[in-house]
């Protein structure tokens, strides 16, 4: 299966700093991955586009900028729905329990996207998300560097 690596940083970089391919030695990612591949250009466009997607209600992105958010609002809608779910959880409905799975695993983001940070190394989304409210604040701003393809 195929996922993707977004390289997100603390400062604007060149694009000749973007992580790519040949950043990685196999063994340094074996743990997740088989192998990191580059993308061609006209990817990386549809995959800036699915990048709001995948952290709306977080970032606010303008070009390879973004700027993080208050996500309280986002937070309670997404209270709201998993309660919505959770209180009409049937356990011997197979589906019920798939939908509050998907709830809470936050359904637009792909599954195992990974991020690259100047300051953690790798993160899945989740890991991401978390140490980025604990360390930073609704205004800060960050840099999208280079995007990569992985399969796992």
């Amino acid at each position: 299966m195929h996922s993707k690596i977004y390289q997100i940083t603390t400062k604007k970089l060149k694009r000749s700093e973007y992580v790519d391919e040949y950043d990685f030695e196999p063994n340094a990612f074996m743990s997740f991955a088989d192998y990191v591949a580059n993308i061609d250009e006209e990817e990386e466009e549809e995959l800036l586009e699915s990048f709001d997607r995948l952290f709306e209600g977080i970032f606010s992105r303008n070009g390879r900028t973004v700027t993080l958010l208050d996500t309280s609002e986002f937070i309670e809608e997404w209270r709201k729905a998993i309660k919505k779910c959770a209180d009409n959880l049937d356990f011997t409905d197979w589906h019920s329990l798939f939908q509050l799975n998907e709830i809470t695993k936050r359904t637009h983001c792909e599954y195992n996207t990974m991020l690259y940070t100047d300051y953690a190394g790798f993160e899945y989304f989740g890991d991401f998300v978390q140490r980025l409210y604990a360390a930073h604040k609704p205004g800060d701003k960050f840099y999208i560097g280079g995007i990569l393809d992985y399969h796992w």
